[in-house]
């Protein structure tokens, strides 16, 4: 299904709603002892308590605690980086499994109904027991987990490059959470069937496939040490390497011009416009292009896609249309 115009429901919208969930309303008081906060929590689940009892629920929320703690081994060292491995795991993830109703006190304040989230200064995730599928599981864990190290590593909120002798950085409403939400998933997909594990679908399609063409020209520059910097750009917030490394690809300024659109439909038609210019002629169509990148024997890109709902030629409608809705 195609994103809407509209501003969709973000992250940050969700967090803020669950925060006054747990907090009530403000008060002007000081912020309740994390053991008020904790116990708050529970009392807030405790009207999902019959639908935790059955053998089935049991069974997932098991599992679970078995998919946390390897996707745990996964993040080491090797892949966070030693210093921020050194701070993930001092605040170990904790799971907590809740029943679908759960989730669907949020439905009217986000737009959705989330299958899993992680609240910011947490180290507690939580998800959805709607989720049975194992594969969908650790693909959902991963991400979750990999918003926690972002945050820890301060590329949640917040991305900034070096451009010239000064540094460009993006907050606040400026912030592109398309991006962060679409790296996200990227990097929970590809971690996940590095290790053999083929989830069913992909969260957030159009923001994953936008950010794997990024991957994509980042990799066409840097080889096989692309995958390496865009991880820890989204892990740390600088972008410094692949902005270096789009706008050495697309033109000066491009990586600004990309992460300034307002949503990942229009990111995407910016940037496979954009793409399709740079080689000229040979790209008469997105098939050309994809065939010339290689980007579609992908499977993360073949799931994103197939998400959507479309084949490449609707893909590429989709993209026009919104080219021509505004983008330059």
């Amino acid at each position: 299904m195609a994103e809407k115009q509209q501003r969709r429901p973000q992250r940050g919208d969700f967090l803020d709603e669950l925060s006054r969930h747990l907090q009530g309303p403000d008060t002007g008081q000081k912020p309740q002892a994390e053991e008020q906060l904790r116990a708050q929590q529970l009392r807030m689940a405790s009207g999902d308590l019959r639908e935790t009892r059955s053998q089935s629920f049991r069974a997932i929320e098991q599992g679970n605690l078995a998919i946390n703690r390897t996707v745990m081994g996964w993040l080491d060292s090797g892949y966070l980086g030693h210093d921020l491995h050194d701070a993930f795991v001092t605040q170990l993830p904790q799971i907590s499994t809740r029943p679908p109703s759960f989730f669907e006190r949020f439905r009217d304040a986000i737009g959705f109904r989330p299958t899993g989230f992680s609240p910011v200064g947490s180290s507690e995730i939580f998800v959805s027991s709607g989720i049975t599928n194992e594969a969908d599981r650790y693909n959902l864990v991963a991400h979750e987990q990999l918003h926690q190290a972002s945050e820890l590593g301060g590329g949640m909120d917040s991305i900034s490059w070096r451009q010239g002798g000064s540094t460009i950085s993006l907050t606040g409403e400026d912030y592109p959470r398309w991006l962060h939400e679409g790296m996200t998933e990227l990097h929970a997909q590809q971690l996940v069937r590095g290790h053999g594990i083929e989830p069913t679908f992909t969260s957030y399609p159009y923001q994953t496939m936008t950010c794997f063409f990024i991957q994509g020209i980042v990799g066409m520059q840097a080889g096989d040490e692309g995958r390496r910097i865009v991880r820890d750009a989204y892990l740390t917030g600088d972008f410094t390497q692949v902005a270096q490394l789009v706008d050495q690809y697309l033109g000066p300024g491009s990586f600004g011009q990309l992460v300034r659109m307002p949503d990942s439909l229009l990111a995407a038609s910016w940037l496979f416009t954009t793409i399709r210019g740079k080689m000229g002629g040979r790209l008469l169509s997105f098939e050309g292009s994809a065939a010339y990148l290689g980007w579609f024997d992908d499977p993360v890109m073949r799931q994103a896609m197939g998400q959507t709902g479309m084949d490449s030629s609707g893909l590429i409608n989709a993209l026009e249309r919104a080219r021509k809705r505004g983008v330059q």
